[in-house]
């Protein structure tokens, strides 16, 4: 009766729990942008509050000891459940702080322990092949749950919306219990603060760029957008692109073995878009650039996660010190980003976007990482 759960379909079940997981807590929780702004959050506090949770998630990382795969997916999904169940309180500057800490601690103690998990099953030979699904996982699910979340808070209510976030987050534990396994990895600050030498700078970077259509373009989308039936669809039509183009770059890259030839012309193309949003000053023009930008992302974002792999072994230890260095980045790009705010240069952070992915493929050659490209 349950034969997808057995073995052999071990893999294809990990990929459920992360759309399922994703469902909510990216394409659920990303129509609350508009709710908070409707509710007098400024864009600022949006930022502040991502960066305020970033550091106390890194120094939880520094202070734990261990990752257990199936108990802290669980704790995931946990957190991601109590989140939406705030919302039910009365809303206030607190509470959404708290949302913002108890949500994102769900997500990152989800995604290290899936990290793990899910690259344990990868085949050496489709490394990026195998990163590329793990980006296109999340960009299917967008292109569905903004929607159905939209037509949720739109015809029925908030109440309704929540309920179907509990539904789609209680089938998720069942496929974790059914298939993921009880794997536990220790490891001391010391080894997860040196375990990726040689490429902290470039995780640190990757995860303030891996921030930018996540975070970044969200938010700024909610000055030419007022209801969530427009916000559901924007966030589905901008998830739709390039998914068959990435997967197919990534199995051409994963034959010839040569990353450098993708990663140049997409970080400098992409910056070159970003930059462009500088100029904006309509919603036609600035959903067509996110269009783009969303192309070049999808492609991009499987080629510089993939760096890891290519120079280190894969161990469970990876991913834990990989999340690490991608939240200092991204705790540095959210300030950064609430300093240029409160100067009033809301468009001077797309430079700053820019700036950061034109650097990325110098610093990788900076590091020789891909010397014989």
């Amino acid at each position: 009766m349950f034969s997808f759960l057995h073995k052999k379909n071990r893999p294809k079940n990990v990929w459920v729990i992360q759309g399922l997981f994703l469902w909510v807590s990216y394409g659920f929780a990303g129509l609350l942008y508009l709710r908070f702004f409707q509710q007098q959050i400024s864009f600022w506090e949006f930022f502040f509050a991502e960066g305020f949770f970033t550091v106390l998630l890194l120094i939880f990382l520094l202070l734990n000891r261990s990752f257990s795969s199936r108990r802290n997916i669980l704790i995931g999904f946990a957190l991601t459940a109590l989140a939406f169940a705030l919302l039910f309180l009365p809303f206030s500057r607190a509470l959404f702080y708290m949302y913002v800490i108890v949500r994102g601690f769900g997500s990152i103690i989800f995604y290290v322990a899936y990290n793990i998990e899910y690259f344990a099953l990868t085949p050496e030979n489709k490394r990026l092949e195998h990163m590329t699904w793990y980006w296109i996982i999340p960009t299917v699910v967008l292109a569905v749950a903004p929607l159905a979340g939209a037509f949720l808070l739109s015809r029925f209510s908030f109440f309704w919306f929540v309920m179907a976030a509990f539904v789609v987050l209680a089938i998720g534990v069942w496929f974790v219990l059914s298939a993921v396994s009880p794997h536990v990895t220790r490891y001391t600050p010391h080894e997860a603060l040196t375990h990726l030498r040689g490429l902290r700078l470039l995780t640190a970077i990757d995860g303030a760029l891996n921030k930018v259509m996540k975070a970044g373009i969200p938010v700024f989308a909610l000055l030419y957008i007022q209801t969530e039936w427009e916000y559901g669809k924007f966030l589905s039509l901008v998830a739709v692109v390039s998914v068959f183009v990435s997967l197919a770059i990534a199995r051409h890259s994963d034959k010839i073995q040569k990353r450098a030839v993708f990663l140049w012309p997409l970080a400098i193309l992409t910056g070159c878009i970003t930059a462009f949003f500088y100029f904006v000053d309509s919603f036609l023009s600035f959903f067509l650039l996110t269009i783009f930008l969303q192309a070049l992302t999808v492609m991009t974002e499987p080629i510089r996660a993939n760096i890891m792999q290519d120079v280190k072994k894969n161990e469970p230890l990876n991913w834990i010190s990989r999340e690490i260095y991608l939240n200092i980045g991204r705790a540095i790009f959210f300030f950064i980003i609430v300093l240029f705010l409160r100067f009033d240069m809301a468009k001077e952070v797309f430079l700053f976007f820019a700036f950061l992915n034109i650097i990325f493929p110098f610093m990788v050659w900076s590091k020789k990482v891909y010397a014989a490209h």
